[in-house]
């Protein structure tokens, strides 16, 4: 009908009513309005919600690279005091032969 340009705005209205009224829904273009504000509503608090669960994903990612990194100055930390031990050891042996080629 619309591309044979005989659609009437009237008869469509009055298939919409008879529709409505073989479903038993009651015709309310205010309550319309008010749906479609809330649904609007909620497809924007979908998008928060989407984003505030990609900030969290995003969260937990930093926290445990955080965790890693501390493990990694730990290790760095560890790793220095063995070097410590290691060159103090060094000094000792250095020492005990130079001790031990002035007593010979």
């Amino acid at each position: 009908l619309i591309k044979e340009g005989e659609w009437d705005n009237k008869e469509f209205i009055k298939m919409q009513e008879k529709l409505l009224e073989q479903l038993q829904i009651k015709h309310n273009s205010d309550g319309n309005v008010v749906i479609s504000e809330k649904l609007s509503a909620l497809e924007k608090l979908d998008k928060k919600l989407e984003k505030l669960d990609k900030l969290e994903t995003l969260e937990k990612s930093y926290c445990e690279k955080l965790e890693k990194l501390d493990k990694l100055e730990t290790l760095e930390k560890s790793h220095c005091e063995i070097l410590d031990k290691l060159e103090t050891l060094n000094k000792i042996e250095k020492l005990l032969e130079e001790m031990h080629t002035n007593n010979f």
